[in-house]
């Protein structure tokens, strides 16, 4: 709902985009252990290097991006998906993607 939040659960992926580099894979931790992790500079351009390849904001930024994207190659269609920890945010994130979209609203 806010960037700050979108972040957060982000990071579980960061941390988890290392472990697999790794090979050392157990899963999606939690943000709140994924936020106590200390990158080590290769780590953390690691990491910045695979943003590049994620949307992470509020509603509104991820519109924009998507919008960016599509246009870009010319797509009318967009595939999305959510990695975090949480089921219900997993879920959350894709109502709050609809609606920036006006997806399933009441019109």
């Amino acid at each position: 709902e806010s960037e700050a939040e979108a972040e957060r659960l982000a990071a579980s992926l960061d941390v988890g985009r290392i472990q697999m580099a790794r090979q050392q894979g157990v899963g999606i931790l939690p943000p709140e252990e994924a936020l106590a992790y200390r990158f080590s500079p290769e780590e953390r351009a690691f990491v910045e290097a695979s943003r590049r390849s994620m949307i992470v904001g509020d509603p509104g930024q991820v519109r924009e991006r998507i919008e960016t994207i599509a246009a870009s190659c010319g797509a009318r269609e967009l595939g999305i998906v959510t990695i975090c920890y949480d089921f219900e945010a997993r879920k959350r994130s894709y109502a709050l993607v609809a609606e920036a979209f006006g997806i399933g609203t009441a019109s």
